[in-house]
């Protein structure tokens, strides 16, 4: 059940993220991370975060909070795929994801 629900919430964060719905993708984004990481799928739990993270950028009113958690798990997700330059940069390294909200 799992399975089928963290890949109806990938698919789900995807469309609207082309269709530039932005809060529905960074919702469905967020899931689908959560969901794929609890499955140890590292690399599709950091592909949701990512583009939950894109969609959050583009977004005014959010919780800065989530955002620093899901760029949390992206970086523990990166780290488990082996790749430390991108763990770093979400950690908030050079050219982080984070820095859209924190100017």
């Amino acid at each position: 059940m799992r399975r089928a629900a963290a890949a109806s919430a990938s698919l789900l964060s995807l469309h609207y993220a082309e269709a530039g719905v932005h809060p529905k993708a960074w919702a469905y984004g967020v899931l689908a991370g959560d969901l794929a990481r609890m499955q140890w799928a590292s690399q599709n739990a950091a592909a949701a975060y990512t583009r939950a993270l894109q969609s959050a950028s583009r977004m005014r009113d959010i919780d800065r909070e989530v955002v620093v958690r899901v760029a949390e798990a992206l970086s523990d997700c990166l780290l488990v795929t082996g790749d430390f330059a991108g763990a770093d940069i979400a950690a908030g390294g050079q050219g982080a994801p984070l820095a859209p909200y924190f100017h």
